[in-house]
């Protein structure tokens, strides 16, 4: 009984790490559609052509595309982020509320987030490269200074179905 004591507790700081990320998602969303309309706001209105306005908003040597491009990249990561974070909360209650994580509706949960997670990441990474494409299609060829990556570690994903099977299997035994 210790040992499930220990996996709730875990579930708990997990539950709580996953509502921290959900909020920095949308607090890092949020400042990038802040810092879009400001970008649009400045372009607009001609004041991005002043050189001491750019330096200000951007690092030195970045055109403005690269900051449009930036904050679109960041918005959609951010947005991916805050739906899983949010899918991997509601998972880590459904198991508290269970107070075992050997219950098949949990299980079948915690697979469908990996799944989703495969999904939704491998479509923010392709969005993000269309974004970054169409910039430097309309702007020619844009040095993008952030290190894009896919934002899901493939492991991860499978070794949390390979889980969420033992899960499962850990909720049959459990009703025999």
């Amino acid at each position: 009984m210790d040992n499930l004591k220990t996996i709730q507790k875990i579930m708990k700081v997990m539950k709580v790490i996953t509502r921290i990320g959900y909020v920095m998602c949308v607090v890092g969303g949020s400042i990038c559609l802040v810092s879009i309309l400001v970008l649009l706001v400045l372009d607009k209105t001609g004041l991005m052509a002043d050189e001491d306005v750019k330096a200000m908003f951007m690092s030195q040597n970045t055109v403005t595309a690269v900051a449009y491009c930036g904050c679109l990249v960041g918005l959609c990561q951010t947005a991916f982020g805050a739906f899983i974070a949010r899918k991997w909360n509601r998972y880590f209650t459904m198991e508290q509320n269970d107070g075992t994580p050997f219950v098949k509706e949990s299980a079948e949960f915690l697979f469908s987030a990996a799944i989703n997670e495969l999904i939704l990441g491998f479509v923010a990474f392709i969005v993000s490269l269309v974004i970054i494409a169409v910039f430097e299609v309309t702007n020619g060829e844009i040095d993008f200074p952030f290190d894009l990556k896919l934002s899901f570690d493939i492991v991860t994903v499978l070794f949390t179905m390979f889980l969420s099977l033992v899960f499962r299997y850990g909720a049959e035994v459990r009703n025999k």
